[in-house]
């Protein structure tokens, strides 16, 4: 967390994507993350304009309706990253499908 931006008071900023599965199937796992990366010392935002990433539909091979998705949620994200600089996700495979193998 070295080079993540900081507060005032020093904790390292951190953005936290929830995922709408967690949202909507287990909101218990979502809390649980912002309690451990608050008790780690983070400042931690989650962003109000999440939505569905697409993962669902695109696990099932649905790549025309994952491609919108994926590419509003990563400009979420670039634009959340320029200010936090550490992103979350609780998945890694939502991780890099976003950043590596998203839809053009």
């Amino acid at each position: 967390m070295k080079d993540a931006p900081v507060t005032p008071t020093g904790r390292p900023r951190v953005a936290l994507f929830v995922t709408c599965l967690a949202d909507l199937f287990r909101p218990s796992v979502a809390f649980d993350s912002l309690a451990l990366l608050r008790r780690a010392g983070c400042a931690v935002y989650v962003p109000r304009q999440q939505t569905c990433c697409g993962q669902p539909a695109y696990n099932t091979g649905d790549y025309e309706a994952t491609a919108p998705l994926a590419r509003q949620v990563v400009a979420m994200l670039e634009r959340t990253r320029r200010q936090h600089r550490m992103v979350r996700t609780r998945r890694i495979d939502q991780g890099v499908a976003w950043f590596n193998e998203r839809p053009p």
